[in-house]
């Protein structure tokens, strides 16, 4: 009996978002690489600034003039692509964003913000066609056949973000980016909008890149995760050994995952007592370090390390890290 191997939805090679400024040249993505595989959930984490929502741009094709490398997405290469062929492409490449309320236009129903993703592509398509591919989709992410013609105001932000959801599946995508696309909602509707997420994969065979700096969120949806730190991918690992305490990890990502708060009050209190935290700020991604980018706040740094960047080691078949010092 032979394995079935997963196809690579998204090849991304040797990326790079580099923005132009009187103080320098910004390096928001520098020289990234990795695979999504069809049928995956891809989480990407790290804190603020490290180039998440760049990424997520470079790859929607949002950022056409700062963007350098290869991104072949179902073998084609985005980044030689043009317009015509990326509004196609678009339709199997869908974003939903962080603000619920905010990415909705106040003017339009419910209905006819779900609708219009399908008119823009389906322009032959009948009034009455249209309607039951959006009653259709409004099931599918539970929001009630009666609210088809209310407005965002009168809907909570969860149900807002249920709402983006539905206008990203109308068209039927293959890839699904959601960048923060649960962090301003509370933490009970977060875990409805993540198991929302987790049924709708299956139903609509879906791949999704899902961004957080939240590791606690990340960890019920991700099967692979990407760590980032100032432009660069420090580390890409499976879900199941990234979450095992007896891992093998970059200094960086245990000091994200040292940062996870513990339920527990008396093991929070003996945890912070004890935490490594991490050395200085951030550094400028208009200014970083010549070597590895994480030396100047590695409590393990090397001489070696200023200097020299370091190549990705590879752990076991499911882990990856770059860092000399593993």
């Amino acid at each position: 009996m032979t394995n079935h191997i997963n196809k690579n939805i998204l090849e991304v090679d040797n990326l790079k978002v580099h923005y132009k400024s009187k103080s320098g040249t910004l390096k928001a993505v520098d020289d990234v690489s990795f695979r999504l595989q069809e049928g995956e959930i891809l989480g990407i984490v790290g804190e603020s600034g490290c180039g998440k929502s760049s990424l997520v741009r470079s790859i929607m094709q949002l950022e056409q003039d700062s963007t350098k490398g290869k991104i072949n997405f179902l073998g084609t290469d985005l980044l030689a692509a043009n317009s015509s062929d990326l509004k196609d492409i678009r339709k199997d490449l869908q974003l939903i964003f962080q603000d619920p309320l905010a990415s909705l236009d106040p003017r339009m129903t419910i209905g006819q913000i779900i609708a219009e993703p399908l008119k823009n592509y389906n322009k032959w398509l009948s009034k009455k066609i249209i309607q039951a591919k959006v009653l259709n989709v409004m099931q599918d992410v539970g929001l009630l056949p009666e609210y088809i013609n209310r407005y965002p105001h009168e809907f909570s932000g969860g149900q807002c973000q249920r709402v983006g959801i539905a206008r990203a599946l109308i068209l039927k995508p293959k890839l699904l980016i959601c960048d923060e696309a649960v962090s301003a909602l509370d933490v009970s509707i977060q875990a409805q909008i993540i198991n929302l997420l987790k049924s709708l994969k299956k139903k609509y065979a879906l791949s999704i890149i899902f961004i957080s700096h939240d590791l606690s969120v990340v960890k019920y949806i991700s099967d692979k995760i990407i760590v980032m730190y100032l432009g660069n991918i420090v580390e890409v690992s499976d879900s199941q050994h990234f979450y095992n305490k007896n891992a093998k990890h970059h200094p960086y990502t245990n000091a994200l995952l040292a940062s996870i708060p513990e339920p527990c009050p008396k093991s929070e209190r003996a945890k912070l007592n004890n935490l490594d935290l991490l050395l200085g700020n951030l550094p400028s991604p208009i200014n970083p370090p010549r070597g590895c980018k994480f030396c100047t706040r590695c409590k393990f740094v090397e001489k070696d390390c200023f200097d020299t960047r370091p190549e990705f080691k590879q752990i076991s078949d499911v882990v990856k890290i770059a860092c000399k010092i593993i």
